[in-house]
């Protein structure tokens, strides 16, 4: 029983082997084409490191992060956070993510830290962790 299965595994694999082979060459390249596009996307970002910036997202996991040196890293420099005045999501963002940089100068509103914010019921955007 046990050989009669092979031997029709090994004649259906014999009888598609054009297919199977072309499935995994699309699945490889489809792979490999993803995977150069990400590098690209990485390599094009300017990295500028700053005298007494803070790091983030690079060996850091949330309050717990230390420098290395087993000190906490410094304070973010800009601690104001920003609102849409248009906006019905009642989200805050960073001035440094992303989410800010689209909202229109005339519908900003800026708030002096995320605490004050979050008392005028706002929460904090899921891009902005």
């Amino acid at each position: 029983m046990t050989r009669e299965i092979v031997a029709k595994t090994r004649d259906l694999v014999n009888h598609h082997q054009r297919d199977i082979l072309l499935a995994i060459s699309l699945v490889l390249i489809t792979w490999s084409s993803y995977n150069l596009g990400k590098m690209r996307v990485v390599d094009h970002t300017p990295i500028t490191v700053t005298r007494g910036a803070q790091m983030q997202g690079v060996g850091t996991t949330g309050d717990h992060a230390t420098n290395g040196a087993g000190e906490r890293p410094p304070a973010a420099l800009d601690p104001r956070v920003v609102v849409s005045r248009k906006s019905s999501s009642k989200k805050y963002h960073y001035s440094w993510c992303s989410g800010a940089k689209t909202i229109n100068p005339e519908n900003q509103v800026w708030f002096d830290t995320a605490t004050v914010a979050e008392t005028a019921g706002y929460v904090l955007a899921g891009n902005c962790q």
